[in-house]
């Protein structure tokens, strides 16, 4: 047998690494995962050392700052010498990373100190930049990967178990006489129920963080006895800014949207609660709420077997009220309703239908039945003028208050028809201020039934429109009534369960 070692970079949920961790096993290989630093949000952009080239997927928080995504520390000295230890242990045959866009750099630094202390040790890229740059991804790793790797990677494996080349594999990108050769694409999966389920065993995996490791993690998630999984592949849409499109035309004529079989679903996570404590499901579907005889068939068997709270992705659609309905009697608990932008322009930028009023009456239907919500914007993007983000206030203020907001600068990722647009590198920003002034608005329209005034009695004051900075305490005060009024529901609804308990 062979024995692969996974190097996943600050996620814990790992989902493809465990799904092909899982197949290796069925395939009767050995396979680690070492988890390289834990996903962590908040950290403010000016505070978090970034690579060189490194361009970090980025949020506004609620005071007005910029903070980065999955990344909070730097790996230390200390920990690349630990992962040099542990792989010195494991003496692996081969060794895989999951390489996406907005960690490029990280990768490409940690591969580098891999094959400085094992070079003999081939190092395979898998993941979306692979994907799209398979020959400049050579110049860091062995063996670049493209597209679905799960039939590959056995195969992978199986060659390096018997000494064999692996230069004719199927969606593998070698190097080829100071070139690189691009195999064949398989079609991608059309049973995804005959797939395994994800590896959760944390057995033989290790954890690296403060300078410390820790053998058999037993990570489900991102957070603690939450269990993060997929019920299908692909996207019903096909947004400028996403990787979808991209993948869509690679596998033509071959359809990329796929599920999993209500019964097959409910099977893993039965599986899981016998193997785990979860007390909360995460599906991570772009859009899980997108066929309505799917979840009519799993609904029933989910609240019969499993009985779990869980969180979905949600779009607005005339039959939404239906849908939600039958979800929130399943146990959905948390939604994210991807709005993104009010502006009409910038739908059509984005590729995105939008209707606004449908989009409203989600937002009234969603707070009807008692979801709890938030609602993703994308802004700080060069083609955005200020009418543009007024349409996206005026949605905003127009939501049933309060509800939780998600303000995201737009991140160009390679591939993307948006990084066509864009001619590859990121965009730079013409006048910042202007965003940071309505990211707050955005913020502020959020938090109360009084927020159409207190945004509308700023805007009268030009003075914040010229200094942004200025709306920080009053972002500050305001995140701090909404506090107070959190506590004030939470203990409300514990009360009124303790008197139904009685």
């Amino acid at each position: 047998m062979a024995k692969i070692a996974f190097i996943s970079l600050y996620d814990q949920a790992a989902y493809g690494l465990r799904m092909l961790s899982a197949c290796l096993k069925k395939a009767g290989h050995r396979r680690h995962i070492i988890f390289l630093k834990r996903y962590a949000n908040g950290r403010k952009t000016a505070r978090v050392k970034l690579y060189e080239g490194e361009t970090p997927w980025q949020g506004i928080d609620h005071l007005g700052n910029a903070f980065v995504y999955a990344v909070s520390n730097d790996i230390t000295d200390a920990e690349k010498a630990l992962l040099v230890d542990v792989l010195g242990g494991l003496k692996a045959d081969l060794i895989g990373m999951t390489v996406n866009s907005p960690l490029k750099q990280r990768a490409i630094a940690v591969t580098a100190l891999i094959k400085a202390k094992f070079p003999d040790t081939p190092v395979v890229w898998g993941g979306f930049e692979p994907t799209i740059n398979p020959e400049a991804s050579l110049r860091y790793c062995d063996i670049a990967c493209r597209g679905e790797a799960e039939q590959t990677l056995v195969e992978l494996a199986d060659a390096v178990e018997a000494g064999a080349t692996s230069g004719n594999i199927p969606n593998l990108c070698v190097r080829d006489n100071g070139g690189a050769k691009q195999n064949e694409l398989y079609p991608p999966e059309k049973d995804l129920d005959s797939l395994p389920f994800q590896d959760c065993d944390p057995a033989g995996n290790f954890f690296i963080d403060e300078d410390e490791v820790h053998e058999s993690p037993a990570f489900l998630s991102q957070i603690k006895e939450f269990y993060s999984t997929i019920s299908g592949r692909g996207c019903v849409y096909q947004c400028s800014y996403c990787c979808e499109r991209y993948l869509k035309d690679l596998y033509r004529p071959h359809s990329f949207l796929r599920r999993r079989s209500p019964q097959n679903m409910v099977d893993e996570l039965e599986a899981v609660k016998r193997q785990h404590t979860i007390r909360h499901v995460i599906f991570q579907d772009e859009v899980f709420s997108h066929q309505m005889g799917w979840l009519e068939e799993f609904i029933p068997l989910y609240k019969e077997r499993i009985g779990l709270p869980f969180t979905g992705y949600v779009m607005p659609s005339v039959d939404f009220e239906r849908k939600l309905r039958l979800l929130k009697d399943g146990g959905l608990a948390r939604t994210c309703l991807a709005f993104q932008t009010g502006s009409q322009r910038i739908n059509k930028f984005y590729k995105r239908g939008f209707d606004k009023e449908l989009t409203l009456k989600a937002a009234d239907i969603i707070r009807s039945l008692d979801i709890s919500h938030y609602v993703d914007v994308i802004t700080y993007n060069p083609e955005e003028r200020k009418e543009d983000l007024e349409a996206t206030l005026d949605v905003l203020l127009r939501f049933p208050r309060p509800y939780d907001i998600c303000v995201n600068k737009l991140y160009v990722s390679a591939g993307t028809e948006l990084a066509e647009w864009f001619k590859g590198a990121q965009p730079e920003i013409a006048d910042g201020k202007m965003f940071d002034y309505y990211a707050s608005l955005f913020w502020l329209s959020s938090y109360f039934n009084c927020s159409k005034q207190i945004v509308h009695a700023i805007e009268s004051l030009p003075f914040f429109g010229s200094h942004p900075c200025a709306l920080k305490p009053i972002l500050y005060v305001a995140w701090l009534a909404r506090f107070a009024d959190r506590v004030r529901r939470k203990l409300k609804r514990m009360a009124k369960a303790a008197i139904r308990r009685r």
